[in-house]
């Protein structure tokens, strides 16, 4: 009976086991369906797999890439989510060496700082940018295996010209050669202009707008070629740079006279003028020649100088003459001199009058003597008006024209009287 019961009692034993254990395995399948959150709807089963991604790191957006000036500041950006307790690191691509790892800065390099600007935003900053730091910048978090992002840092250099603004002399006819030597990064281009927008000279009969290159070659250089000269540096990134050359030719001075002639009534004032060009500046004087074939040179304070922007002359010198007297009329010489030459220009200064009364009797002008004098075009005429007709002198070409009802001749001899069909008339200019 003991046995039997004993036999029993195990029985029972192992019974309630095997039903403890079969209620633990259906409690326990409860358990694992419920952490894995397994249904079965229709014959499938869906399997939600949030929880093993949960606290993963991942990056949000790549790191930008970045364009600093040499010199400037530059900051990459990388926002990693969920960090949990990864930690960021960053590194220099190029040579594989780690920089950062979280907030401390691993590197020797002083210009490399690390800042935790936001829980996800890690920012690496560089310092007075060098050439050498351009390359890619790698962010990591130490998962297994590593997760990385990369940014790419341009360091470029605004263009810088060697040199300053400058002078160079040369002699008429010498061929030139300027030379602008510029360094950026990227390599910047150098063109050249005249500072003035005129065109560039670069030998008799050829000329440009502009030259591209380091170097400018003038041949054969004359005054004109004289100036400031602008060598331009670009490379895309601000600043562009120039340079000034002020290119000089010293040649000897090219002089020609305002009016060959100049006619001016008795008492009056007048004015006699030399338009020159001359390099280095000459040495001005003014005479006037006197009885027999003598020549008075005149005061300084008689005449001035002052600049002529009519190329080919550069400078204008003009004899002021007042209350002219009998004396005054005659030839008038201006002359200029530096150490590559001298050059002069002869003015004739003669007197304008009307007809007397005691002139001839002869046929007199039914108008007036018109004197015109126009300072732009340098040139005077005499009119008269005739009761047969009109008689003209032109003082810049010594050309006298007679016109008359029955045509147009010319007259020989001027100004003491004009020559009209057979008879002769006075046109109210005589010579003192």
């Amino acid at each position: 009976m003991l046995e039997g019961g004993e036999k029993g009692g195990e029985k029972q034993r192992r019974n309630g086991e095997e039903e403890e254990v079969v209620q633990g395995g259906e409690r326990g399948g409860e358990r694992q369906r419920r952490d894995g959150e397994e249904e079965e709807e229709d014959g499938e089963i869906f399997l939600d797999t949030s929880h093993f991604l949960k606290d993963t790191p991942s990056f949000s957006q790549p790191v930008e890439n970045v364009t600093a000036n040499v010199g400037s500041t530059a900051s990459l950006t990388c926002v990693v989510e969920e960090l949990g307790h990864y930690k960021v690191a960053w590194g220099y691509k190029g040579t594989g060496a780690v920089l950062t790892v979280g907030t401390r800065v691993i590197t020797n390099n002083p210009r490399i700082t690390v800042h935790r600007h936001h829980p996800t935003t890690w920012v690496l900053t560089i310092t007075h940018t060098t050439l050498q730091d351009q390359g890619g910048y790698w962010c990591q978090v130490n998962t297994t295996p590593p997760r990385s992002t990369t940014g790419y840092l341009t360091v470029v250099e605004p263009p810088v010209l060697e040199g300053g603004d400058e002078e160079a002399v040369v002699h008429k006819g010498d061929t030139v050669n300027l030379t602008c030597r510029a360094h950026g990064t990227p390599t910047p281009t150098v063109r050249w202009i005249r500072d003035d927008h005129h065109t560039l000279t670069l030998a008799p009969g050829h000329s440009v707008g502009e030259v591209v290159g380091s170097g400018l070659v003038l041949e054969e250089v004359t005054p004109d070629s004289g100036g400031g000269y602008l060598c331009i540096a670009t490379n895309g990134h601000p600043p562009s740079v120039s340079r000034r050359i002020h290119l000089i030719i010293h040649h000897p001075p090219e002089l020609t006279a305002a009016r060959a002639v100049v006619w001016a009534p008795l008492g009056s004032s007048t004015s006699l003028s030399c338009l020159y060009a001359a390099q280095p500046s000459p040495k001005v004087t003014w005479r006037r020649e006197t009885s027999g074939g003598l020549f008075t040179l005149l005061p300084q304070h008689t005449f001035t100088i002052t600049p002529h922007a009519h190329p080919p002359h550069t400078h204008n010198t003009t004899l002021h003459l007042t209350n002219l007297g009998p004396a005054d009329f005659g030839l008038y010489t201006c002359t200029l001199v530096n150490h590559l030459g001298t050059a002069e220009a002869r003015i004739l200064l003669k007197g304008v009058r009307q007809q007397t009364s005691g002139a001839p009797a002869l046929p007199t002008p039914t108008g007036t003597l018109l004197t015109l004098l126009a300072l732009s075009m340098v040139w005077i005429a005499a009119r008269c008006e005739f009761k047969t007709g009109v008689a003209m002198y032109d003082f810049k070409t010594g050309m006298a024209r007679c016109d008359f009802k029955s045509g147009v001749e010319r007259c020989d001899e001027w100004p003491d009287v004009i020559l009209i069909r057979t008879g002769i008339y006075t046109c109210g200019v005589a010579d003192y």
